[in-house]
């Protein structure tokens, strides 16, 4: 079996700088698959599992619904989309922003910073063929790019970004999953302003919008899928909160939301 890994030491987001945007990241302890592996299993028809090393690992076989749903949900708006816009997408990004919080707890200890994270998953079928997140900027293919890892929350409106040109993505792509997980555990209650929200990036129209900060005590969200209808493609907004801190560890729940509910 090929594995395609997902992996976070305790300390590797903190000792690597920041990669600037566009930059493909294959650095080994992130992402130790290389693009010939990934690809040669895809081909070969394997399964490809996803596992995390270091002290929390958690190796994940196949993609399988390993977990109980989790209730709860944040506050969502989906507007209503413009008449004349058609109905399939073509250009797709995804914005995620929240609050810093103050560096220092009251004693004076300097306190972890909110460091939330936009994940892509690319599926083809069941099968995980590649993931765009804060240790890999840029798909194999270049269709899909994070425009650079935020870890405090400073600056204003958006902090992560992540587009898809739906364009550019390959033939065997099906379903693209959306993610969200706060990497020190803050749960998105205790961050001011987490907001995430999905765009038409060719209108500018937004599709749907989540307010993260309502969501309660949970450290992650799948946020919403793109799946694909022969030349079309269509956005679902999912607004599923997981126990999770690193996308790995959503993966459990993410086999039920691969499939439109239409088509289940």
């Amino acid at each position: 079996m090929q594995d395609l890994v997902l992996s976070r030491r305790t300390s590797t987001k903190f000792d690597r700088p920041v990669v600037p945007p566009g930059f493909d990241s294959r650095r080994p302890g992130d992402i130790h698959s290389a693009t010939s592996e990934i690809g040669r299993a895809h081909r070969a028809g394997h399964q490809i599992r996803v596992g995390r090393s270091g002290l929390r690992s958690q190796p994940v076989f196949r993609i399988a619904h390993t977990g109980t749903q989790l209730p709860g949900a944040a506050p969502v708006r989906t507007p209503r989309p413009p008449a004349d816009r058609s109905s399939t997408l073509r250009y797709v990004r995804m914005g995620l922003g929240w609050d810093a919080l103050p560096r220092h707890t009251h004693a004076g200890h300097r306190a972890a910073t909110a460091d939330l994270d936009a994940t892509a998953l690319l599926f083809a079928g069941n099968t995980l063929i590649d993931a765009v997140y804060f240790a890999k900027l840029t798909s194999t293919d270049g269709s899909v790019r994070h425009l650079g890892d935020n870890r405090t929350g400073n600056g204003r409106g958006e902090k992560e970004i992540i587009t898809v040109d739906l364009s550019r993505v390959p033939a065997t792509l099906t379903t693209v999953l959306f993610v969200v997980t706060s990497y020190h555990e803050h749960p998105f209650d205790a961050i001011g302003n987490a907001f995430c929200r999905m765009v038409d990036g060719v209108s500018d129209t937004e599709l749907s919008y989540l307010d993260l900060s309502t969501a309660g005590t949970f450290t992650g969200m799948l946020v919403a899928a793109l799946h694909r209808d022969g030349d079309t493609w269509t956005l679902r907004t999912i607004d599923k909160p997981v126990s999770a801190t690193h996308p790995v560890e959503a993966v459990p729940h993410l086999a039920e939301h691969l499939i439109p509910p239409s088509n289940s």
